[in-house]
């Protein structure tokens, strides 16, 4: 993936997500800040597997069935916003 197709797809994640919660711009800039640049993901990662890609902790059932319906949902040990990859 080169820089310019992951900056605007973090930059579509962004938008969905605040789309879909708006209450949640002051954690996704906390993220931002925390992790843009210094990790492979930044304030988004997918699951894989059921388990959050850039920590690799195991997401609970529920919150992965949210996750698979379109929601994001935040990792319970990196707070990153997971999302499930469309195929």
């Amino acid at each position: 993936m080169t820089t310019s197709t992951g900056a605007s797809k973090v930059e579509a994640l962004q938008q969905n997500l605040l789309r879909q919660q708006p209450q949640s711009r002051a954690l996704l800039e906390r993220l931002l800040t925390k992790f843009t640049g210094r990790t492979r993901y930044g304030a988004f990662a997918p699951i894989h597997g059921g388990h959050c890609a850039a920590c690799n902790v195991t997401v609970a059932a529920k919150p992965l069935q949210e996750a698979k319906a379109g929601a994001f949902i935040n990792c319970a040990s990196c707070l990153r916003f997971l999302y499930v990859e469309s195929i």
